[in-house]
């Protein structure tokens, strides 16, 4: 009897065994398959270098692939891939963690990518008998986007004073981008400012009075919003 027969290495396929006792020979053939899942391997990803806008999504999906310790494509269905990020970086994806399917893999396709300027990884782990499969990273850089407001900056002569009966001063409105630079494409129906009675309050109560921007006037920036 034969016991603890053990393939080292190679592709998955057909193998033929060949025993022999002196003039005595007999084949069996036997299937050989994937070994334990033991790593993770990237087959499908955008071109490197990956920027992304702030904000916006990755048209390209990351399609990974179980693989075991040789290389060899595994299909253990048991294996869940999870997509991770440090917390610097917000990510909305299709799925966060899934199942590979029948031939090993798992396809995510990220739909937002939010975070702070500059380098970000995003991260492939799995796990197997509640061991960690080495996993697989993607470098990304996030980019500011010029054409996404992200705050209001108003300018106002803050020394002039409101006698009752007067009028105020010119408040001038820039949308400020996410790069920091003004946004000059803005639609001006979308700004208003709005004047109450009471204390300052974050929501403008149904009593206030909503102002639109005046039209510009030859001398006016054309990055700018004013209210006269």
């Amino acid at each position: 009897m034969v016991t603890g027969v053990c393939f080292e290495g190679g592709t998955p396929g057909s193998r033929e065994m060949r025993f022999t006792y002196r003039d005595y020979m007999e084949c069996v053939m036997v299937k050989v398959t994937a070994g334990d899942p033991a790593k993770l391997k990237l087959v499908g990803e955008p071109q490197p270098p990956l920027q992304v806008l702030n904000g916006h999504g990755i048209p390209t999906p990351f399609v990974v692939q179980l693989l075991d310790k040789w290389g060899n494509p595994s299909q253990d269905q048991r294996v869940v891939v999870k997509l991770c990020s440090l917390p610097a970086l917000k990510v909305t994806a299709n799925v966060s963690s899934q199942p590979v399917n029948a031939e090993g893999k798992a396809c995510f396709t990220v739909q937002s990518v939010s975070g702070t300027k500059g380098y970000h990884q995003l991260d492939f782990k799995s796990s197997f008998n509640n061991k960690p499969i080495d996993g697989v990273s993607v470098n990304l850089t996030v980019i500011p986007d010029p054409k996404k407001p992200v705050s209001l900056s108003v300018e106002y002569d803050t020394k002039v004073k409101f006698p009752a009966g007067g009028r105020f001063p010119v408040f001038s409105v820039t949308v400020v981008s996410d790069e920091g630079s003004p946004i000059t494409t803005f639609n001006p129906t979308a700004v208003s400012m709005w004047l109450w009675e009471g204390v300052s309050e974050k929501t403008p109560p149904q009593t206030a009075t909503e102002l639109k921007c005046n039209r510009p006037m030859a001398n006016d920036r054309r990055d700018c919003f004013y209210f006269r």
